[in-house]
């Protein structure tokens, strides 16, 4: 080693052993010959002790392999090394740490310098806010579910109530010169009732149509709609089965996934048989062209979608082209 590199590594280790922080430098092969006095402290061993590869064998023993064969590809590469794991301290206790290498070259050659930066508190920090931001989510969701849900089931008595009057307006009459009046009024109200609920439905599923796509776990998401439905379920002895092994991913936006389905198995429960209990299956299938499909299976009452007279599918105003 000519004297130049020695006065060179002398003045870099000066610094590096006044920080609290794990400094090591390696070789170009990856194999480290230098920790500062810090990473002695912490880890609680030698020099010796640690040998060329000892902050992957102070690693969480599952994150060991992995980060090994991380580091192999960027010094097989010269990439950058970044990632976080579990290191071990002289107490035994696994810290997280953010450990970092870049590969420098001077007159000598390619080297390595790395660090090992504690993180536990951030980690633990970032987790904390994570749940909460989950949670968070998970409220929104099953608030925008509900909102979607009750603009959908109160648009039926409200167009039941629009037919009450219809009918009222046909074959009754009432002494009330201010007639004309009220029912005016009440065709204003009712109208205006449809319209808040129609545009209420129409913000939620606009909001919805911006939910990112991802493949979802079909187990996970169908295990969770029952939750929000217990009493219900409980109320009317219903069985809710999920059968997703033939296809135990779909690749959709989960609130509105959610939504429908929720939609669904509210329906199925609120027109069940009076006679038997409830039976609602959920199943994920691929056809045999190898598209996925949900289906939601029901033994309630049914519907006759072919009666002229009390038509089940029809535009609603807020859809009628014009």
């Amino acid at each position: 080693m000519s004297e130049a590199r020695r006065r060179g590594e002398a003045e870099l280790r000066f610094p590096a052993d006044s920080i609290p922080e794990l400094v090591w430098t390696a070789s170009a092969e990856g194999l480290v010959d230098y920790y500062n006095r810090f990473t002695m402290e912490y880890t609680g061993l030698t020099k010796e002790e640690l040998g060329p590869t000892g902050w992957v064998g102070l690693l969480y023993l599952q994150e060991q392999a992995a980060a090994a064969r991380r580091w192999v590809q960027s010094v097989a590469s010269g990439e950058a090394f970044e990632g976080e794991y579990r290191l071990r301290r002289y107490d035994g206790v696994y810290r997280w740490h953010t450990i970092r290498a870049r590969q420098l070259s001077d007159e000598s050659g390619p080297r390595w310098f790395g660090t090992c930066s504690d993180i536990e508190e951030q980690y633990r920090l970032r987790q904390v806010l994570q749940t909460q931001y989950d949670e968070l989510s998970r409220a929104h969701h099953n608030l925008d579910t509900f909102v979607y849900a009750a603009s959908h089931d109160l648009r039926q008595p409200t167009n039941n109530l629009r037919g009450l009057f219809e009918e009222l307006r046909r074959s009754a009459s009432f002494a009330d010169p201010e007639q004309a009046v009220m029912l005016g009024m009440v065709d204003t109200a009712l109208a205006e009732l449809d319209s808040t609920l129609i545009d209420l439905a129409t913000t939620v599923r606009t909001q919805r149509q911006q939910e990112p796509v991802e493949v979802l776990d079909m187990s996970l998401v169908l295990e969770e709609i029952p939750l929000g439905l217990r009493p219900e379920i409980m109320q009317r002895g219903a069985r809710i089965d999920v059968q997703v092994g033939e296809a135990p991913g779909l690749r959709y936006s989960r609130a509105n996934l959610r939504s429908v389905v929720h939609n669904l198995v509210s329906n199925a429960l609120k027109f069940s048989h009076p006679n038997r209990p409830p039976l609602i299956v959920l199943r994920s299938y691929l056809t045999p062209d190898g598209q996925p499909v949900l289906e939601v299976r029901d033994n309630g009452l049914g519907m006759h979608i072919d009666d002229p007279a009390h038509p089940i599918f029809q535009l609603s105003p807020a859809s009628t082209p014009t």
